[in-house]
């Protein structure tokens, strides 16, 4: 019976074919999900400062794969490492010039503070036979750049202390020096202007290269002729600036930008996490037109260094602990084709912050009006809030109040926010060794400040300024006046769903310190049951609940206290679906699971939101997990599948989980020998998820059971 409901909401070509629709899915209108970077060095070992050749044919980078940094090449690009030339010292900054018949780079072997050197190449980026170059002086070589004529360009930095130098043309008999305290340098590919980040000596008596401010200023940008006007970008972002890099054409400039102090060491620097941006640039007339930069990367991978081609981009990144190379297209990793709706669909579904924070920067740049703009603060705000980056959440909030002070509105919710921010900042500072008295005298002085905000008076205001007032309280050692202001929380008439998340947070907290269990259920309870909440809110603080509800309990209590929960809790909520899919999950066994797939899928057709369902079905293929239930793992999944519609951003995590199921199942039948199973799992995979491998095994398994179907041939 419960095989018949399953199969009677899947599609015809699911529930009765054995083979695959010869014809491919309809062609789809956008990219279907987030471009992942793709990694193309191998090994436990360090790779950076990647460098693609023309056309990215092939990719030369420096490894510490001999302990010793080498200069190794792959090509092509997918091919193994080799080392591009016998070395004996330390190479980094590789750099290919613009006819790609030379690389240069700097070594280390008989200069202890670097020489420039350069060696021809092949087309296919091996080194030739001939005999490097080396630019050998007493002073320090920094970086390298190719001009458009083949010479080489070395910034370099004479004496200890001394100032950098810029030597145009080294390997001429008579280079070009100029005086330049800069890092970073970038030459357009016109040659028409030059990027860099000054450097701001500190102390007269200690050189630039070790005691200087970096990146504060922003990132310089002038003709690349001598006593050209220098122009100041400083990019609307969070944090400092750091290595520029000019798009091929010319058209872009890319950049990393350092926004939040992710080593916590109480400066925002470059041993942060790296974030890569790409700005529009227009010097075509005498003075450079800036855009509005877009976020590249995900601010969890840490990237530097992009190397970027005409259809790729390597870039250095830290996302599995070791650095790497990876690829990603020139526009980042939100595919260039998403409008507005398309980025802010994707924002439901994705369950990495710092995703949904690179989503909500590109919807920030693709605000038409300042309702949107403010719209995308406040939510850019309290993401960097929640993930701790105090800085950011500073910085957001600041432009928000900025841009509703310029129509006129008070903003209460920003200056509440960043108050909540600074104290919290100060909070981390307090294990770096501040000093408990000035902590405990700047929060004295934020209370102050806290209770003088302006605010409308509404639910929503007096219930974030309790909240904030608890939490320094809290922080303090005063819990008792934090749990009075948190009993005169009253959340009936809130409307913001971001008060309600961080009146969830500080309940749980702080009853909890208390070990108040009573209050702290019931005021969880009356979040999750809140009409204000979004549905992914909702859900979340009601999984929240329904953990602390069980916590701690022995197994034969829970399923009775979640029952006489159920009975309090109105039946048209989501609160009760979480409660009913609980229950329903904690009497799964192999014995009943048609009676439980019954139930679920009652559940999931009673339930037409899309987050619901994919809430009820992971939930449900955990628990499967846990009991070892197969059956009911791939019905669901067929199901969720078949219920979303082809563009719904939804779909790609349904047919990922589609894909490895059935998979799963093909593999293992043709591991045992049993063709007719396998071939009518492949023939799943391939019709659902438009699997390679599904097409691939299916056409393998009607050969080998030789059938004469002629989609075989």
């Amino acid at each position: 019976m419960a095989a018949a409901v399953v199969f009677a909401l899947t599609s015809p070509a699911i529930a009765e074919a054995n083979e695959p629709d010869t014809a491919r899915p309809s062609e789809r209108r956008t990219t279907r999900a987030l471009h992942k970077p793709r990694r193309v060095t191998i090994g436990d070992h360090n790779h950076f400062m990647g460098v693609l050749g023309p056309g990215g044919r092939y990719l030369y980078y420096v490894t510490d794969e001999f302990n010793a940094y080498d200069l190794f090449v792959q090509s092509p690009v997918n091919s193994p490492g080799k080392p591009l030339f016998e070395a004996f010292g330390d190479i980094i900054w590789p750099a290919i010039s613009p006819d790609a018949k030379r690389v240069a780079y700097i070594r280390y072997e008989t200069d202890a503070q670097g020489d420039a050197c350069r060696r021809k190449i092949r087309s296919n980026g091996k080194a030739r036979n001939d005999r490097e170059e080396c630019h050998a002086t007493d002073g320090a070589d920094l970086q390298i750049y190719w001009r458009k004529d083949g010479r080489l360009g070395v910034l370099l930095r004479e004496d200890l202390h001394g100032d950098h130098v810029l030597l145009d043309g080294a390997f001429d008999r008579h280079p070009e020096q100029k005086e330049a305290n800069v890092v970073g340098l970038a030459l357009s590919p016109d040659e028409r202007w030059v990027a860099y980040i000054p450097l701001a000596r500190l102390r007269d008596e200690v050189g630039v290269s070790f005691s200087n401010q970096v990146g504060a200023e922003g990132i310089r940008i002038r003709r690349a002729v001598e006593g050209a006007d220098e122009f100041n970008y400083k990019a609307s972002l969070p944090g400092v600036s750091g290595y520029p890099v000019f798009s091929p054409d010319g058209r872009y400039l890319y950049f990393s930008q350092f926004l939040n102090d992710t080593n916590r060491d109480g400066l925002i620097d470059g041993d942060d996490n790296g974030v890569l941006f790409r700005m529009p640039f227009h010097g075509d007339g005498e003075k450079p037109e800036f855009g509005t930069p877009r976020q590249l990367t995900n601010a969890r991978w840490n990237c530097h260094y992009p190397s970027v081609r005409e259809k790729a981009m390597a870039l250095t990144c830290a996302i599995d602990g070791n650095l790497h190379i990876y690829l990603l297209p020139p526009s980042g990793a939100v595919p260039s084709d998403w409008d507005q709706a398309r980025i802010e669909a994707e924002t439901t579904t994705v369950r990495d912050r710092w995703s949904e924070l690179m989503l909500r920067q590109h919807l920030l740049v693709g605000a038409t009006d300042n309702v949107e703009r403010a719209g995308q603060l406040k939510a850019l705000t309290k993401l960097h809030l929640d993930l701790r980056e105090h800085e950011a959440a500073i910085y957001y909030g600041d432009q928000r109040e900025v841009l509703l002070g310029s129509e006129g509105v008070s903003d209460w919710w920003s200056e509440l926010i960043i108050l909540l921010a600074t104290h919290r900042r100060a909070d981390r500072g307090l294990s770096r060794g501040r000093f408990s008295e000035e902590y405990v005298q700047d929060s004295i002085q934020l209370v102050d400040s806290v209770k003088a905000v302006v605010t409308d008076r509404s639910p929503d205001s007096e219930a974030l300024r309790s909240l904030v007032l608890s939490r320094i309280y809290n922080d303090l050692g005063d819990k008792a006046a934090a749990a009075e202001l948190l009993a005169q929380v009253d959340l009936v008439g809130v409307e913001d769903e971001t008060v309600l998340d961080l009146a969830f947070e500080q309940f749980d907290h702080v009853y909890r310190l208390l070990a108040d269990y009573d209050t702290r259920l019931t005021r969880l309870k009356e979040i999750a049951l809140h009409a204000s909440s979004s549905v992914t809110s909702s859900l979340r603080h009601g999984k929240a609940f329904l953990d602390l509800l069980q916590r701690g309990r022995p197994s034969d209590q829970r399923l009775g206290r979640l029952i006489e929960a159920r009975e309090s809790v109105p039946d048209d909520t989501r609160l009760a679906l979480a409660l009913d899919l609980e229950i329903a999950l904690y009497q799964l066994t192999e014995e009943n699971v048609e009676a439980v797939q019954e139930q679920l899928v009652q559940l999931f057709t009673r339930s037409k939101n899309a987050h619901v369902r994919r809430y009820l079905v992971i939930s449900a293929l955990r628990a499967a997990h846990r009991q070892g239930v197969q059956t009911l793992q791939e019905s669901l999944v067929e199901i969720w599948v078949e219920s979303a519609e082809q563009d719904d951003p939804d779909r790609k995590a349904s047919t990922a989980l589609y894909r490895l199921v059935a998979l799963e199942r093909a593999y293992g039948a043709f591991a045992a020998g049993d063709l007719d199973t396998a071939s009518s799992y492949f023939g799943k995979a391939a019709r659902a998820t438009d699997s390679f491998a599904g097409y691939v095994g299916w056409i393998e398994t009607k050969a080998l059971s030789g059938s004469n179907d002629a989609a075989c041939l």
